[in-house]
């Protein structure tokens, strides 16, 4: 045990000090117990694993030829004795001389020791437990899709698989598959080795043609002969490729700076409505000095995304297209600036957004003395979902009321549309979450309340429509 002192100084009524005590442990001569085991751990076990425990003496008095108990699953082993010294607040290393079985594959096994001291004070401390598993040796499964992902223009594309070795034993030399919704079945040979919970990141040399566009669901798979566990073996994942893109370019030349300050925007109006799943944006800037500017992409609805901020330095010019699935980062830039790039902000904030309106490029240059020029810049936006409108919804607008904890009020006020219309909830992956037909009960409108707090955090498209026409919007769940 140990009794702490501390001093400390009262200002009121007067200055004066203060000694108080305390202590980190009672004053208990006789008080021993176990704290820890050691030995076994998860892993290949057999029917005769050592247990080795430490023990504790947490008294005043030194203790010896005391009782240890050994359980297992509720049963008790052996009670043997601990013949040592074991001196105040001192730990010591104990070993049972009988053994456990272990050897079931896939069991995980309740260990407890207990010491018995004759006249213990606080028999609270004697006991501790531990869970141990005996793992499969030989068990592989998929746990992610690393590549293809979403996004727009895929064609012919790399397969890349996480594997993980969920077993106690190194493998190598097995088989992994892939098939793409449900066609021909890819089968390779990973060399290995991947040691015991390990993972390793494998590219097949065969290719997914994705080049069809829409969804693809991808079932990757470890094929182990003598896998314990098959239920693990399997990663499904949906890939969609957005086919509708479309470009539109301003090729106004532009003035940037030179004087601190000075904001340069220019504008693209963006015809065709769609729901967004894609932006990419090229610059092309003429200018001295790159690292003086911030350069923004700012959607029809203030959407603001920053492309980049202070990048490179003195570097000269740039010649650049901001992708989200670009290799390299833009802040990682060097001079000459040209190529492909993710921007500093994600342009996925975009996406669920309507296509359609007035978007801006902001450059600002937050420098004196040098300038430059915008030569041209072009905005690709891509999308499968049109947004038309038509006659019945020209004079409605589907409105979406936060109302807080992941819970949306959905109001879409109308006398002029009184037919059953469907509500659907997508994610960004195309995939459908919940449909459901909402009529115009008393002819002044639809609503419905939506909870989602079931759902993971992200982007969700709403659309209220029926067949020809729909309303569509987005929102966000945190």
């Amino acid at each position: 045990y140990k009794r702490m002192y501390f001093i400390n100084e009262l200002m009121f009524p007067g200055r004066s000090d203060v000694v108080g005590r305390f202590q980190i442990a009672p004053d208990f001569n006789n008080d021993v117990g176990a704290i820890d085991i050691v030995t076994p751990v998860d892993g290949t076990l057999t029917n005769a694993e050592t247990v080795e425990v430490t023990l504790f003496n947490f008294g005043l008095d030194p203790q010896s030829n005391f009782d240890v108990i050994l359980s297992l699953d509720g049963t008790t082993i052996a009670t043997e004795t601990f013949t040592g010294t074991l001196a105040p607040t001192a730990s010591a290393s104990f070993t049972f001389a009988a053994t456990l079985d272990l050897s079931t594959e896939g069991q995980t096994y309740e260990i407890c020791v207990a010491t018995d001291l004759a006249g213990d004070e606080d028999v609270n401390n004697d006991s501790t437990c531990k869970n141990v598993l005996h793992q499969f040796a030989n068990d592989l499964g998929v746990t992610a899709l690393i590549a293809p992902t979403s996004g727009a223009g895929l064609s012919n594309e790399d397969v890349t698989v996480t594997i993980e070795n969920f077993g106690a034993a190194p493998q190598m030399d097995f088989d992994v598959t892939y098939q793409v919704n449900g066609g021909t079945l890819v089968t390779e040979t990973v060399a290995g080795p991947i040691g015991p919970g390990a993972t390793l990141d494998y590219t097949f040399t065969t290719q997914a043609d994705l080049s069809a566009g829409g969804d693809f669901e991808f079932v990757s798979c470890t094929a182990l002969a003598s896998d314990a566990v098959t239920a693990n073996d399997c990663n499904t994942t949906t890939v969609n490729n957005v086919l509708g893109c479309e470009n539109e370019t301003n090729d106004t030349n532009f003035p940037i700076g030179p004087d601190a300050g000075t904001v340069t925007n220019s504008g693209i109006d963006f015809t065709n409505s769609f729901v967004i799943e894609d932006v990419n944006v090229s610059v092309n800037i003429e200018h001295t000095w790159v690292g003086d500017l911030t350069i923004e992409l700012i959607a029809p609805d203030n959407t603001t995304v920053l492309l980049a901020d202070g990048v490179c330095g003195d570097c000269d010019d740039m010649v650049v297209t901001f992708d989200d699935e670009a290799t390299d980062p833009i802040t990682g830039a060097t001079d000459p600036i040209v190529g492909t790039f993710q921007p500093e902000g994600s342009l996925a904030d975009f996406n669920g957004l309507a296509s359609n309106g007035d978007w801006t490029l902001r450059i600002t240059d937050n420098a004196n003395q040098d300038g430059g020029q915008l030569l041209d810049w072009t905005l690709q936006i891509c999308g499968d979902e049109p947004l038309g409108l038509g006659e019945a919804f020209a004079n409605t607008e589907l409105k979406i009321i936060n109302q807080g904890n992941d819970q949306f009020k959905l109001v879409m006020p109308t006398s002029e549309v009184t037919n059953t219309l469907l509500l659907t909830v997508t994610n960004m992956a195309g995939q459908r979450l919940f449909s459901y037909p909402l009529d115009n009960e008393t002819n002044n409108g639809y609503e419905y309340n939506l909870d989602m707090s079931y759902v993971a955090s992200g982007v969700y498209i709403i659309r209220l429509g029926d067949e020809n026409n729909a309303s569509v919007k987005r929102i966000i769940v945190e």
